[in-house]
């Protein structure tokens, strides 16, 4: 069982920077799987399961979220979403993804490069900072996970 921890977290870490592995879910199901092995009982720690899932949710909506209040229209944050997921089938990656699914749905409405740019940037700068909050909760509970093993 250790094994498989020990893998979970590691994929979990790396999940935090590819955006196809879903990083914070395998960090969680690790941390569940160190609940029940090791028989641990603490609020802190489911804490952190929940915590994981909900990360993993919040990292799927921030780059349309951003987007949004970058004062783009809805076109915008949802062309974010779909180019993320589209983007998940294709390959161009989720920052290409986020930046183009942005740029036309605003460019559809405003024609304005300018202005359509701007809501992509955006877009961007909500995966970069989801891949930034995923990376800093798997290695906080990697480190947790760490001293409640050593300590």
């Amino acid at each position: 069982m250790e094994l498989l921890i020990w893998i979970l977290l590691i994929a979990g870490i790396a999940g935090a920077v590819i955006p196809i592995v879903p990083g914070p879910i395998l960090t969680s199901v690790a941390l569940l799987l160190a609940l029940i092995s090791h028989q641990l009982n603490g609020i802190v720690f489911w804490f952190f399961v929940v915590s994981g899932i909900l990360i993993f949710l919040i990292d799927f909506f921030m780059p349309a979220y951003l987007t949004k209040t970058s004062g783009a229209s809805k076109r915008a944050s949802n062309g974010a979403l779909i180019g993320m997921v589209l983007s998940l089938f294709t390959g161009p990656g989720l920052f290409l993804g986020a930046f183009l699914g942005a740029f036309i749905g605003e460019f559809s409405i405003t024609l304005d490069a300018t202005k359509s740019v701007r809501a992509s940037i955006y877009a961007v700068l909500g995966v970069f900072s989801g891949m930034a909050i995923k990376l800093l909760y798997t290695l906080t509970i990697l480190g947790i996970y760490l001293i409640y093993l050593y300590l």
